[in-house]
């Protein structure tokens, strides 16, 4: 994947995948929900972004990255 337009190979990243899941679960009367979630399963490692800030400073790179994994449970109640 290139972060530029002009497609520069120092500001490229290879092609990954991301594993998100989520299970859930409802009450009888559906008043109650219960969801447990991961983000980033593998915990892979990967640019959102990238850029070259300064070309003539030695080619100086910005960016952020993925989030880690992360996962959780939701809990939810309707009135």
């Amino acid at each position: 994947m290139y972060f530029t337009e002009f497609n520069n190979g120092d500001a490229t990243q290879p092609g990954y995948g991301m594993i998100n899941a989520s299970a859930g679960w409802e009450s009888a009367d559906k008043h109650w929900t219960a969801t447990a979630w991961v983000r980033n399963a593998a915990d892979k490692f990967a640019f959102a972004n990238n850029i070259i800030s300064a070309p003539l400073y030695a080619n100086v790179r910005v960016g952020t990255l993925m989030p880690p994994r992360t996962y959780g449970l939701t809990l939810g109640y309707q009135f």
